[in-house]
């Protein structure tokens, strides 16, 4: 398939550029007083990429090359240089603008954050641009630069067709990232642990079971092959998990299905001296389902031989510009949802089990930390915000099975409970309050499942009317949603009405998704989130087909 818009840079000799500290010539690029420390110096080493380049701007997106919503240290670009640290935001950086576009759940802690080089886009608020809308506008005749392997194809291609070529802005894909080029010898190295198998009676499935799925789908809809970069997926189809990244139980990789046969790319081939032993251990797990392990490093190469001249089929949120440029021509099927995922989504039995026995697990860690709270702050003993979300990690990790937190946990007190993806430190935290709110989303990562819930406490004092009404809103919209009945084919955002109903009528709102996960590997599955509308048709549509995990392991 022919990207059309999307130039890629010709590889070849940069041209000499100065410091942009000192303006010494040579070679490294910065010297050791531009090894930039904070937001200013890291943009003036990044114009200076852009200007020998020959580009005008540069976009910084936060997540990894494989869509990933939380990202190892490594791949936090957007947070290096730009402050800002939140999960979600995309920076676009010009020779004279540094932007950062992030939703309502980060508005509080951007504004924080950004230094007054940046300049904060809320996003859908009324009279800012999309970003995709402030490039058209602003950069006609343009050059914009990107690092392939981060960005959505999707979602980039659709910008430059109906928003940049109208325009004559062009984007043009760098291959190497500019950023790690700025951050140099201080960027952290990229994970690599070990990975685990995991056991088919928590699995529910075999991997050969879950391929024959697979693959039947692949049939119906007449496509050679399935291409996979989302972790999650990849680590649910293998029955694999790992630690790449803090809180979420997966490792990188990339996954081709084949008709009869698999292929995992995994960082533990890149070096086999230090993990020979694990390797033998996933060969011996994956060879019965024909899978295949090959180098990470070797993907993005390897992809036109494995697939050849395959029909490919990509899931279009997760599939990036790099992996389309590597499949060239080929006829591409790009569906909203990877059978994979929908196959993930709809829970056989096994992992319903598991799902209930780790909340049972993380209840009992919760509950000792609220009353060892109560009772410390009854007292009169100070806890601070980050003390008191450390002690639940303790009891947590007390639980049979647990392999930490599903997430950082945030732990506000007052003000703070009002900043959405809250995160207090070490050195920046508040004490908890008993007079105040204090606000819990805490969630722990098992072998048998993954938790994430919210609770809002006062231990003290009397709370505010305003308070009152916020804390009775919220429960009349949990108890709307649990009691809905609904007709088969209802929508995720039909529903999701039902929970902001109450708020809506006081004039208020809340500016995220509704629900929380209990799930396999990570809090964020797609097909979960209310806010998703067709999370309800997928799965419908895929239920028969996940019974049949169920009645295989009935069976057995």
């Amino acid at each position: 398939m022919q990207m059309r818009g999307v130039k890629r840079m010709k590889l070849g000799t940069p041209q000499p550029m100065d410091c942009p500290c000192c303006f010494r010539p040579g070679d490294p690029l910065f010297c050791a007083q531009c090894s930039p420390e904070d937001s200013p110096a890291r943009l003036a080493a990044l114009r200076a990429l852009l200007k020998q380049r020959n580009l005008d701007g540069y976009l910084i997106p936060s997540e990894d090359a494989h869509s990933s919503e939380y990202v190892a240290e490594v791949d936090q670009r957007r947070a290096f240089i730009s402050g800002f640290t939140g999960s979600a935001g995309t920076a676009l950086v010009t020779q004279d603008k540094a932007l950062l576009w992030t939703d309502s759940r980060y508005f509080v802690q951007a504004a924080a954050q950004l230094g007054p080089e940046w300049t904060l886009m809320k996003q859908h608020e009324p009279g800012v641009p999309a970003i995709e809308d402030w490039v058209a506008t602003h950069m006609k005749g343009k050059v914009v630069g990107c690092d392939p392997s981060l960005m959505a194809a999707a979602r980039t291609l659709d910008w430059i067709q109906k928003k940049w070529s109208p325009q004559s802005v062009s984007l043009v894909t760098v291959p190497e990232n500019l950023v790690d080029m700025v951050w140099g010898e201080a960027q952290p190295a990229r994970p690599c642990n070990r990975i685990d198998v995991h056991p088919t009676q928590l699995a529910g499935c075999t991997v050969s079971e879950k391929l024959k799925m697979v693959r039947e789908e692949m049939a119906e809809q007449e496509v050679g092959a399935l291409v996979m970069n989302a972790l999650d997926q990849v680590a649910w189809l293998a029955n694999l998990r790992g630690s790449d990244i803090a809180c979420n139980p997966v490792f990188f990789s990339y996954a081709v299905v084949l008709p009869g046969s698999a292929v995992v790319y995994t960082q533990l081939l890149d070096d086999m001296d230090t993990h020979a032993s694990c390797v033998h251990e996933l060969e011996t797990h994956l060879e019965p389902a024909c899978v295949l392990l090959k180098p990470y490093s070797s993907f993005i190469s390897d992809l036109p031989h494995v697939v050849g001249e395959s029909k490919v089929m990509l899931e279009k949120s997760t599939c990036t510009l790099a992996m389309h440029e590597a499949l060239g021509t080929r006829e591409l099927v790009q569906v909203d949802v990877s059978p994979v995922e929908s196959m993930k989504a709809r829970k056989n039995e096994a992992e319903i089990a598991g799902i209930r026995a780790a909340s049972l697990k993380d209840s009992v860690a919760i509950v000792k930390y609220f009353c060892w709270l109560q009772e410390q702050l009854a007292r009169e003993r100070s806890v601070n915000e980050f003390d008191g979300a450390a002690y639940l990690s303790e009891l947590r990790r007390q639980q049979p099975g647990c392999v930490g937190d599903s997430f950082p946990t945030i732990s506000s007190s007052g003000a703070n409970a009002a900043i959405v993806h809250y995160h207090a430190s070490e050195k920046e935290c508040a004490p908890i309050d008993p007079a105040k709110v204090y606000l819990c989303d805490t969630g722990g990562q098992y072998t048998d499942g993954t938790t994430d819930i919210t609770r809002t406490l006062h231990f003290a004092g009397t709370p505010t009317e305003e308070e009152r009404k916020c804390y009775t809103c919220v429960l009349q919209g949990h108890i709307g949603l649990a009691q809905a009945v609904f007709p088969a084919g209802t929508t995720g955002l039909q529903l999701e009405m039902l929970a902001r109903g109450p708020l809506w009528k006081h004039g208020l709102d809340f500016g995220h998704g509704t629900g929380h996960g209990l799930s396999l590997i990570h809090i964020s599955e797609p097909t979960r989130l209310l806010s998703i509308s067709y999370a309800v048709f997928c799965l419908k549509k895929k239920k028969k087909r996940a019974k049949r995990c169920n009645q295989l392991q009935q069976k057995k």
